[in-house]
């Protein structure tokens, strides 16, 4: 199996796939490959969020790492903000081409973790999640209005490919649990023994990072998305974080 981590290089994110990096080689045996690819930013267009044009420049970076493994292979699409917690392999108990993380409440997908198996299906879906995004691309109205909807304009090209662009007819496309496969904002009032990957996304990047070091905000209780509080605190999956930044910063894994 392969990890493969794209960033454009910047130090918080190079900082980022570092203790991601390490995460791997500690937690996932499984894993035969870390990849981390560093591309160079991608220039600004007119009207469009920068994170649209950034997301857009991972996916096509994505999609060529998929063209170029052979049939047959297991990857996993990662975002740099993430870290591994277990070994990887169980998601693809179930036979897919294409692995996506749902989460519940109102947007549905976080494609910051993307499970592969890599064939003609596999590799014909990440061309047309690809072109889609680029339609977004050129029509910014229609990218916002998929961002609001969606969380992003990456994440509505796929759910429009999922929904409404016969996505399943490409290829056979299922659905994995954030709690477990892409722990997000969303999920992170869930966060257990069990959970594989937890995503350092918004308020949490902020309190690894240290720039939210207040008590207040480190003893933030989370939520479910129907309010119901939980017992776990902000500064529990901080924690979580900087044990593997505060190794990979000694050298451990290097």
């Amino acid at each position: 199996m392969k990890v493969i981590c794209n960033h454009f290089g910047d130090p918080v994110f190079s900082r980022l796939a570092r203790a991601l990096r390490l995460s791997v080689s500690l937690n996932a045996p499984d894993v035969e490959v870390f990849d981390e690819i560093v591309t160079e930013v991608p220039d600004e267009q007119p009207g469009l969020l920068r994170h649209y044009t950034d997301n857009h420049e991972k996916l096509k970076v994505w999609r060529s790492a998929i063209h170029a493994e052979p049939d047959g292979s297991e990857v996993v699409l990662i975002d740099a903000d993430t870290i591994v917690l277990g070994p990887l392999s169980e998601a693809f108990d179930t036979k897919f081409d294409i692995g996506w993380t749902w989460r519940p409440g109102r947007l549905p997908v976080n494609s910051g973790v993307v499970f592969v198996t890599c064939n003609e299906r596999s590799r014909a879906f990440m061309d047309a999640w690809v072109d889609r995004d680029q339609v977004l691309m050129e029509h910014r109205e229609l990218a916002n209005h998929g961002a609001r909807k969606f969380g992003g304009a990456n994440q509505a090209s796929f759910m429009w490919l999922i929904t409404h662009g016969k996505g399943q007819d490409i290829a056979d496309c299922h659905d994995l649990m954030c709690k477990k496969w892409n722990n997000v904002d969303q999920t992170w009032h869930e966060f257990d023994d069990d959970t594989r990957i937890l995503h350092i996304k918004g308020k949490l990047r902020d309190a690894c990072l240290g720039r939210k070091n207040d008590p207040f905000f480190q003893s933030l209780k989370l939520f479910s998305v129907n309010g119901i509080e939980s017992d776990i605190e902000m500064a529990k999956l901080a924690q979580e974080w900087r044990e593997y930044d505060e190794m990979a910063e000694m050298g451990v894994g290097s």
